[in-house]
């Protein structure tokens, strides 16, 4: 495959978002979120992960701040427990065993047997006309990290050299991991085999370490994997997961020289990582594992329950392999093909109309109106609305947001601002932008850090008002929370 095959690529998905400045800013944005929670909540517990806050992967079209109807928001949330001592663990401040010390615990290929009483652990809330869906993860704290092989003194690739991770990731990830108050944690999941209930360890921080320095072909290179595992080879075979891609990247950046990853060398980059996922596949006798995992190299990566033949995957990832050119031909005919220019708040709408919901004292009344203005924004959220209605139209729009309830302040001042920012060429946009505030994305002309994209998304949530909720106590009003977003807005 030629290299100006692979630059024009990567000039594609440059045109449609895929670029260090947009997901800058979309991080900031979910480091924004992860904030707005903890406000709403008074509780530092929360955190958000997954792809939208990784900053790349949500959307495999563009990025632009959108979650694709097939992926989700992860939210974590850190239980109250004492802590997992793992027998591996590196935690030389504590001691196991005795009042107020974390719980021993027998770690083995990435799990721990653990007994609990989370008959839900997570709360998955679908998606929604207008909200994306939300995944809610209870995680059990751990005092340490298994032994992380990448870390270790005379570390060596699997190509025998030094790892070719960039210095300041990899101090990133030894702050995470050997300082004072690592964050590991553990999800609930049994390996294939294993009966009982178990949990197992999660390197999501310092995973999050690396997504959040990707520079642009790196990020481009992952959602070129991710396509071809989650939108090709799933439609051939069925077992591996989405985290695969990133574990493939991960292995990629440790044996790629950092001058290597240059546009021109994109596909050459994805072909490989595809005859990598072959070699590991072949590295194991067991019908179940696909790979090793990066950071815990006693640890397989599984693939899902009831998978295809381990080998007809390999067939199907040889195939693709061999016909790469056909298969980039498809994920670039479906770029978004306009330029993107700026990173929308498309995930905070949803959370505004609950939180409005829980510190209301209109429960019946809100009701009503939530579902109404999911409506509205659904509207609003038609991407070529803005060519397909016409004036008469954009003004009904405008009056269906007149006639929602003050009960409903915050998300009705929402709702026009956005009205407007969708609108600019209608003779009434100025009018209603000058009488509230414009809550529009944030422009990605230029590169900026990702505190510097968090600060302005803050700033803007406070401005309209969105950091004022306080979440009340009630299990009724949470209940009712979970009834209109769940059943009322479910897709079929």
């Amino acid at each position: 495959m030629s290299q100006s095959c692979s630059e024009q690529l990567s000039a594609a998905m440059s045109t449609a978002g895929f670029k260090l400045a947009n997901a800058r800013i979309q991080i900031g944005h979910a480091r924004a979120f992860e904030e707005m929670i903890r406000s709403a909540t008074h509780c530092d517990l929360f955190f958000v992960f997954g792809s939208f806050c990784d900053g790349w992967g949500s959307c495999l079209t563009r990025l632009d701040g959108r979650v694709e109807d097939d992926s989700d928001v992860d939210v974590s949330f850190f239980l109250d427990l004492k802590p997992l001592h793992l027998n591996s663990a590196t935690c030389p401040s504590c001691t196991a065993g005795g009042e107020g010390q974390p719980t021993p615990a027998v770690y083995s290929d990435g799990h721990v047997p653990f007994n609990h009483d989370l008959s839900q652990p997570n709360l998955d809330i679908p998606k929604s006309d207008a909200a994306v869906a939300f995944d809610f993860i209870m995680v059990v704290p751990c005092c340490g990290y298994p032994r992380i092989e990448l870390l270790q003194p005379g570390y060596s690739n699997r190509r025998g050299q030094p790892s070719q991770m960039p210095a300041g990731i990899l101090r990133t990830i030894r702050e995470e991991v050997l300082g004072s108050s690592p964050r590991c944690h553990a999800v609930t999941a049994s390996p294939p085999g294993r009966q009982g209930h178990h949990v197992r360890v999660s390197t999501t921080l310092l995973e999050r370490a690396i997504m959040h320095s990707l520079t642009i072909e790196q990020g481009q290179f992952f959602i070129i994997v991710k396509f071809l595992i989650k939108k090709v080879i799933r439609n051939k075979m069925s077992g591996l997961k989405t985290y695969v891609a990133k574990n493939l990247l991960f292995y990629m950046l440790d044996e790629t020289p950092e001058e290597d990853w240059k546009p021109e060398n994109l596909l050459q980059h994805v072909r490989r990582s595809l005859q990598l996922l072959v070699e590991m596949m072949e590295s194991s006798d067991f019908e179940d594992v696909c790979m090793k995992h990066f950071f815990l190299r006693d640890a397989n990566v599984y693939f899902k329950n009831g998978h295809s033949s381990k080998f007809d995957i390999k067939e199907a990832v040889n195939e693709i392999s061999d016909n790469l050119t056909r298969y980039v031909r498809l994920f670039k005919s479906s770029l978004y093909p306009k330029a993107v220019e700026s990173v929308e708040f498309y995930i905070f709408f949803p959370l505004v109309g609950l939180l409005e919901i829980l510190s209301s004292d209109a429960i019946n009344q809100y009701d009503d109106a939530y579902k109404f203005s999911i409506k509205v924004y659904a509207k609003l959220l038609d991407s070529e609305a803005d060519v397909s209605l016409d004036e008469g139209q954009q003004q009904e729009l405008l009056e269906d947001i007149g006639r929602i309830p003050d009960c409903a302040s915050i998300v009705k001042r929402m709702l026009k601002s956005l009205w407007s920012a969708k609108f600019r060429n209608s003779q009434r946009s100025a009018e209603v932008a000058d009488s509230d505030l414009v809550i529009t994305g944030i422009p990605s002309h230029e590169v900026m850090t990702v505190e510097q994209a968090k600060s302005i998304s803050l700033e803007k949530l406070q401005q309209s008002g969105m950091l004022d909720f306080e979440l009340m106590p009630d299990g009724r009003r949470i209940s009712h929370c979970w009834r209109i977003w769940f059943l009322d807005f479910r897709t079929s």
